[in-house]
Formats: structure tokens, C-alpha cells, sequence
């Protein structure tokens, strides 16, 4: 049998949609926060109370924190994707050892690239699916 390399796209696609979901939830809270720092800094001496300037610091440190992971998150998407189209770039070769091959994106299911075979048979475009064992599988067309 043989060994292919890991072909996952489902976990950096994850990633990335958690790094949306990080980013909705820090631009409001840095927003509120930074609006309430404004209007504290506005409050007169006796006003300005330890607990009230700590629940400001925690929700604007708590921004912070969403931002990094949202920049952590598509770091890692990002790269995920890339290694995993180059993996599948990878076993197409070693399955077919095409004369030419262009992957343009993955669709969720299959990837839609232009392949060229030795024997002359050309596909413009075709999908290219991953069956289990992270086997490549030529379909006709899109």
C-alpha cells in the first residue's frame, strides 16, 4: 500500500472561520471598552472607583487576547491550507506523474485543477477528490 501525505483541509477551514468568530467578539469589545475608559477618565475624583477601572482594564486585556488568537488563528489556516494543497499537489504527482498540473482551489469536497497525463489525456478542468488513504481520484469534469 501506498503511503500518501496527510491531505486536510476541514481543520485549517475551522480555523479560519474561528478566527472570524474571535474577531466579532473583539472589535466590539475593544470599541465598548475604549468607550468606557473615555467616560471613566470624565468621572470626578470620588467617581472613579478601583473596581470600575478593573472591569475596564479586564474587558480591553480581553480584546488583546481575542486579537492575538485571531492573528494565531489565520497564521495557522493559513499555513494549514497552504501545506495541505501542497500535499495534495504532492500525491497527484506521485499517483499520476502528470506532464503538467495547475490545482486552482479547493472546493469543500474536491479540488478543480487543469491535468495533463503522459499518455496524452488532457482534463480541462477536472476534480480531483481524496479518497481514503489520501488517495487522489481524477473526475471528468466539474
Amino acid at each position: 500500500m501506498d503511503d500518501f501525505l496527510k491531505v486536510d483541509f476541514a481543520t485549517p477551514l475551522i480555523l479560519l472561520c474561528v478566527a472570524v468568530i474571535f474577531f466579532l467578539l473583539c472589535i466590539p469589545m475593544l470599541i465598548h471598552g475604549l468607550i468606557r475608559r473615555r467616560n471613566f477618565s470624565r468621572l470626578r475624583d470620588g467617581e472613579q472607583i478601583y473596581s470600575l477601572r478593573s472591569s475596564i482594564r479586564t474587558e480591553l486585556i480581553m480584546s488583546a487576547l481575542a486579537a492575538v488568537l485571531v492573528i494565531a488563528c489565520l497564521v495557522i489556516g493559513f499555513t494549514g491550507y497552504g501545506r495541505a494543497m501542497n500535499n495534495l499537489q504532492a500525491n497527484i504527482e506521485r499517483e499520476f506523474s502528470p506532464t503538467e498540473l495547475e490545482i486552482h482551489f479547493w472546493t469543500g469536497s474536491s479540488a478543480i485543477a487543469n491535468i495533463s497525463l503522459p499518455d496524452g489525456t488532457s482534463y480541462d478542468p477536472a476534480t480531483i477528490s481524496v479518497e481514503e488513504g489520501y488517495r487522489p481520484v481524477i473526475n471528468e469534469a466539474p
